[in-house]
């Protein structure tokens, strides 16, 4: 069996700073060819690289510490040493395995041989090197049997010696190629690497985090080193690969483990203040936490609409049950904060007392529409939390709905409810800038905003009552922000916040991505009213938002085009059944179009007869014309026959003489035209 002090002084270096050895990084001290008493080759030889994990050891140390001495413990051959030294710094190392010794002192590089599983031998060697600015523990403590006794004696011993930082570097088990090989029943050990055959412990960020804190040290900052591609990287594994699962496999371990493509935590650290930081700290009765309650109601306001904010909040204290908290976020503008502020805080004194106890009110100061609600997010106490804009309302049956939901389905899903829509009638006028005072009009509006008060109720209808469909769902959004609540789990368990991006549609693209990896469950109560004004004063409804909101539809189908789309498997009979129904109306559709055209033959049928009837008509017509024109031009033939006769005979009368039948012959003439 290998004792801890042995494996302690194998700990150089994890073998690989950044997984696999990189090409500009071979091994040193091997030309000496010195042949003194044998000794067991030492196996974690690396150089030097700006690009690997001591890379990093020596840009952190750079920028955090003072110049002067750095203590290498367990510092194998050294191999952050000469860049430590060129960027200013004293370097020592301490080691207890022989052939590093040797290869370090070969390279010049002073050195202390020191067991330091031992603390009477660690306190002694440190006590032989003073003055240090900070120690490193690069790649050691995953070696280590107990490094908590390490890291508590050298806690001690720096909180009396100056207080140096401590900068330690260990290898990440939860990256995200160690999970994709433990999901496909694979856990490979190797000879260097994340999982190298000599580590006695495993680290992730949450357990390395509580071996530091209860030792006695505090974090400064990190610098972790990022590998995509680790040594447990299998590039003939579906699971790592570019397929459909595998990439449903990264998006889901982006969520749950921001450090999934962490090969290497580089982390900065001092000394607690005292010991009793690290001690558990005395409670007083009266700080004693009451039980979380059942849901977190959160409101996000500027302060500017608090007649409305006031029905809401009115709203919330006529749940009949009493099992909520709500939080108010003000979000600060950059104008006239202060006043609204003060606005917003005269506004809860005037509640009622019980209602002020079940209100916090919290600030938030970072731009854009998403900033209070992660605000909220992280405030939120309840097991569930909800939304409430503030200038929509509860039903009182709200918070009793959840609570009956929680005790059919557990803690877990996300509860969709109904809303009904309440269309109200309010004046249309922007008030001028000089027409304003916030001590004259309560605050109730601010300069150019849109007036909300006072309205008239035109009517209620029931508007937002379809259960939760994840395929319309895609491309229309069916459900208010006060229609869904969420298990507090989901944000405690991933880095799932409101996307900081997201200025509209925030709510949608929150709700379809927590669907992701939650089952949404619908509990059919119309449990909430959304105010629907008359000015556009609602932001769905402001014509001069319309682009953004296309804008933000388009940007939400391009994130989710990005990943695949994980379904309940019920969507599959939803999708039959629509399959079914679209076969239906397709055979209903092809009926009217047969019957349409059947009238439509019909009635051109009739046409064409009619039609036909009237060219026959026509051609009649035309053929008693072209008669008529035939009768009229024989006619006018004969016409002219006859009055040349008559000329004829005209001129013979005359030549004959005048008077007697001349006369005759000329009333016959006159008769003829």
């Amino acid at each position: 069996m290998i004792e801890p002090s042995q494996r302690i002084d194998v700990a150089k270096k994890n073998g690989r700073p950044n997984g696999k050895t990189e090409p500009d990084q071979g091994k040193i001290g091997a030309a000496d060819t010195t042949t003194s008493a044998p000794v067991e080759p030492f196996p974690y030889i690396f150089r030097y690289s700006p690009e690997s994990v001591y890379g990093n050891v020596v840009r952190l140390a750079a920028r955090y510490i003072a110049p002067g001495l750095i203590v290498d413990l367990g510092a194998g051959v050294g191999a952050v040493g000469t860049p430590l030294e060129e960027a200013g710094f004293e370097y020592v190392a301490v080691e207890r395995d022989e052939e590093a010794l040797r290869l370090l002192t070969q390279r010049g590089i002073q050195n202390h041989e020191c067991d330091l599983s031992a603390p009477a031998s660690l306190g002694k060697t440190l006590d032989a090197i003073t003055g240090a600015k900070a120690y490193l523990l690069i790649d050691v403590l995953e070696h280590l049997e107990h490094p908590e006794i390490v890291l508590q004696s050298l806690a001690a011993y720096a909180h009396e010696h100056g207080s140096p930082y401590l900068l330690v570097s260990v290898p990440n088990v939860s990256h995200r190629d160690v999970a994709y090989n433990l999901l496909g029943g694979h856990w490979n050990i190797t000879e260097t690497g994340l999982l190298d055959r000599t580590h006695l412990h495993f680290f992730a960020a949450s357990s390395l985090s509580k071996l530091l804190t209860a030792s006695g040290w505090q974090l400064v900052t990190r610098d972790d080193f990022v590998l995509r591609h680790s040594d447990q990287y299998d590039p003939q594994s579906l699971l790592h690969n570019e397929s459909l699962l595998g990439d449903f496999l990264r998006y889901v371990s982006d969520t749950f483990n921001p450090d999934n493509q962490i090969n290497q935590f580089l982390w900065l650290l001092k000394p607690s203040a005292s010991h009793a930081e690290t001690a558990i700290p005395e409670v007083k009765p009266d700080a004693i936490a009451t039980k979380p309650p059942l849901v977190s109601l959160l409101i996000r306001t500027q302060g500017r609409r608090n007649d409305l904010l006031t029905e809401a909040l009115y709203s919330v204290y006529a749940q009949d049950c009493d099992d909520y908290e709500a939080v108010i976020c003000f979000h600060k503008s950059g104008h006239h904060d202060d006043v609204l502020l003060n606005g917003l805080r005269d506004l809860m004194r005037e509640l009622p007392v019980h209602l002020q106890t079940k209100i916090r009110l919290i600030e938030c100061a970072e731009q854009g529409r998403s900033a209070p609600l992660n605000a909220l997010v992280e405030a939120a106490r309840g097991d569930y939390f909800g939304f409430l804009d503030d200038d929509d309302l509860l039903f009182a049956r709200h918070v009793s709905t959840l609570k009956r939901g929680v005790e059919t389905h557990g803690i877990g899903p996300i509860f969709q409810t109904f809303a009904a829509r309440r269309r109200t009638s309010v004046r249309k006028k922007k008030p001028a800038p000089d027409d304003f005072s916030f001590e004259a009009q309560g605050n109730t509006v601010a300069q150019g905003d849109v007036v909300t008060y006072p309205y008239a109720v035109e009517s209620i209808e029931s508007a937002w009552i379809a259960p939760y469909d994840p395929l319309t769902q895609q491309y229309a959004n069916d459900i208010p922000n006060c229609c869904f609540l969420v298990p507090r789990l989901l944000v405690e368990q991933t880095n799932m916040r409101f996307r900081l991006d997201f200025d509209l549609a925030e709510d949608w693209e929150f709700l379809m991505r927590a669907a992701q990896f939650l089952k949404v469950v619908t509990l059919p109560e119309i449990t909430a009213a959304v105010n629907v004004r008359n000015n556009e004063s609602n932001t769905v409804q402001n014509a001069d938002l319309q682009p953004g909101w296309a804008v933000a539809h388009r940007r939400r189908l391009d994130e989710q085009a990005k990943r695949p789309i994980l379904l309940d498997g019920h969507i599959a009979r939803l999708l039959f059944r629509r399959h079914i129904e679209t076969a239906i109306k397709r055979e209903q559709l092809e009926g009217q179009v047969a019957a349409h055209a059947t009238q439509m033959a019909a009635q051109m049928t009739t046409q064409m007869t009619t039609q036909a009837a009237q060219i026959a008509e026509n051609e009649r017509l035309i053929a008693w014309a072209h008669d008529l024109e035939r009768t009229l031009a024989e006619t006018q033939q004969e016409f002219q026959r006859q009055t040349a006769w008559a000329r004829d005979l005209e001129q013979q009368v005359q030549s004959r003489g005048r008077g007697g039948p001349l006369s005759l012959v000329r009333r016959i003439m006159r008769r003829g035209h």
